[in-house]
């Protein structure tokens, strides 16, 4: 009777064997579109209050009602007739003055009402922006739910739709010019997705930082003799892509065209800043006015798990380094120099050199490479996961815990500070919160 029991116990436990083994199958079939649409759907989420309550939905005005949505309303209106002055506004403004930061940004402003061109541009910067970070990260982890949480959180940082992919769109960018360096086989969508980051971001706000990284990236695969003309080509289609779509910008730095026209930028007072000491620590671990990116949590984790690494390194006597770590390093050094030079443009002294010198020297915005943190410090994140979950061995309750609290604590920051913060509320409470709407802003009479 006992044998009777136990074989067919071993048979039960055999048909639940062959059971779990495929659903886990079935799973690993399916685990990267599954996460893939899990994180593309919280994306989608972060806008849902322009389809629930429309234009009463939160949004800040400063430097997009009161500047840039200008900026497209009347580039989508002349768009095509070469004008070089805007009549509306201010008695006539030259163009040059009136850059749009995202040139594809006017297609949207001529095709579809102001309010939905705005959504449009957003919907847009958003899933570009996850698409592109769940590439890149899927490429350097190989993690599927790495791939998914950090887009995920990436895309609810309060940017501004007003800039398009300037932000949004770095991800899809070094994945493009990665493949490029490193793959045997480039196909044309990897030189598409440059010239889509072109044609969609601002060159004078954080583009010009991507030029000169791309022209490094050249010289580095002069060095290494790996690809040097394809890298080249990449690098010419982004740096070409940029003047075609600023021609009036380079034409006013030439000083071709607009010759009785002075630049606001030329009336600027520089004074620098007084603390500091203080600008230097916002940027390090909040980032930058329009590119807030709240890493301080994934600093103390990148610390930690670089400190972590080496220790552990030294007590088992290995002197290899992986691929991770070592980006890892080169992000946190380079997040360095980047605040380092950012600050050192805003000191009182350079700022008083810079208004005896003048021209573009008094003008040029060199701390917005700060732009680029935002990406840098999320790829930190990602990376240090990884290293954690996939390189670490032993410890495994530790190993998951700590970075899954530190995972719901930097959720719940970026969420305070994202736009679905007040827009949920605004969703749920309309009689008691209440924020300024786009219909509280917009001016039908001055914006048409």
């Amino acid at each position: 009777m006992c044998h009777i029991i136990i074989k067919n116990a071993n048979l039960q436990m055999r048909r639940y064997g062959i059971k779990m083994k495929k659903i886990v199958d079935f799973y690993k079939k399916l685990e990267w579109p599954f996460w893939f649409t899990v994180g593309a759907l919280t994306a989608l989420f972060s806008l849902l209050s322009y389809f629930v309550i429309g234009t009463d939905s939160y949004i800040q005005f400063h430097d997009q009602l009161d500047g840039e949505v200008l900026n497209y309303l009347y580039g989508a209106k002349y768009l095509g007739e070469g004008f070089s002055v805007v009549p509306e506004f201010m008695n006539g403004m030259h163009v040059s003055a009136m850059t749009v930061p995202s040139p594809i940004g006017v297609l949207f402003y001529k095709l579809l009402s102001p309010f939905h061109a705005f959504v449009g541009m957003h919907v847009y910067s958003v899933m570009i922006g996850y698409v592109g970070f769940f590439v890149l990260i899927r490429k350097l982890t190989n993690n599927p739910i790495i791939s998914f949480f950090v887009p995920s959180l990436f895309v609810y940082l309060p940017f501004l739709p007003v800039y398009g992919l300037s932000i949004l769109g770095q991800p899809l960018l070094i994945w493009a010019m990665m493949e490029i360096y490193d793959k045997e086989e480039v196909k044309l969508r990897h030189y598409l997705c440059i010239i889509l980051y072109a044609i969609s971001s601002s060159f004078v706000l954080v583009g010009y930082v991507w030029v000169f990284l791309s022209w490094l990236l050249v010289g580095l695969a002069w060095k290494k003799k790996k690809h040097v003309k394809r890298v080249a080509i990449a690098a010419g289609t982004l740096s070409i892509s940029y003047v075609l779509c600023n021609l009036d910008l380079v034409k006013t730095f030439l000083g071709i065209g607009g010759a009785n026209y002075v630049a606001h930028r030329e009336e600027m007072v520089v004074t620098g800043l007084a603390d500091i000491k203080g600008y230097f620590g916002e940027l390090f671990l909040e980032g930058a006015y329009c590119a807030q990116s709240y890493n301080f949590l994934i600093f103390i984790g990148g610390i930690l798990t670089i400190i972590i690494y080496l220790l552990i390194n030294k007590c088992t006597s290995r002197k290899i380094y992986s691929n991770s770590f070592k980006y890892l390093l080169f992000l946190f050094a380079g997040n360095v120099v980047i605040v380092l030079l950012a600050t050192f443009w805003q000191v009182p002294k350079v700022a008083e050199i810079r208004m005896v010198f003048g021209g573009v020297l008094r003008f040029f915005q060199a701390d917005r490479i700060t732009w680029i943190l935002p990406t840098s410090w999320y790829l930190i994140l990602a990376l240090s996961l990884h290293i954690i979950w996939n390189e670490w061995k032993g410890y495994t309750k530790i190993r998951y815990i700590i970075p899954v609290v530190v995972m719901i604590m930097l959720c719940n920051t970026v969420y305070k500070n994202s736009n679905i913060y007040h827009n949920l509320r605004l969703m749920i409470f309309p009689e008691t919160y209440k924020l300024m709407g786009w219909d509280d802003y917009y001016a039908v009479d001055v914006y048409k």
